[in-house]
């Protein structure tokens, strides 16, 4: 099934604003530990990928409290979304459109540099932070990720 453009729009707007409130250190050690030390720069967006989707409230609570992806098991295992190839559709389908409209440009806020993002988490994933700061995760996941 191929989405109308609006609702690729849409989605794309959504699930990258939500993506960019998880660039924050206490999930990326939340990512680190449940997916047992196996995190790099790509399995961090693909499981930012995955949180951006699930439902809003649960969302917004991870975000605020980032020790509570210990209640989403569908968070635990990496999963490719591979949602980053969705404004490259919503862009190829503008090619279509009467030109001079620029949907995504004109939804998405300006966009950080992606290196500011990963500047945000320089020195994670640490264990202090995560037994400090993620205990319920640290327990279950710890031991095992940070060995």
């Amino acid at each position: 099934m191929e989405l109308p453009l609006v609702d690729l729009v849409d989605f794309t707007v959504i699930q990258t604003n939500r993506s960019r409130f998880a660039f924050t250190p206490l999930l990326l050690n939340a990512a680190f530990m449940v997916w047992d030390g196996a995190l790099g720069n790509d399995g961090f967006l693909d499981f930012t990928d995955n949180l951006s989707v699930i439902p809003n409230d649960l969302f917004l609570a991870i975000v605020a409290d980032a020790d509570r992806v210990i209640e989403v098991p569908a968070l635990w295992s990496p999963c490719e979304k591979h949602f980053w190839n969705l404004p490259a559709k919503v862009f190829d389908q503008q090619k279509r459109l009467k030109a001079g409209t620029y949907r995504l440009r004109d939804y998405l806020p300006p966009d950080d540099p992606p290196a500011d993002l990963w500047t945000r988490l320089k020195g994670h994933p640490n264990r202090e932070t995560a037994q400090t700061m993620l205990p319920r995760l640290y327990a279950r996941f710890g031991k095992s990720a940070f060995a």
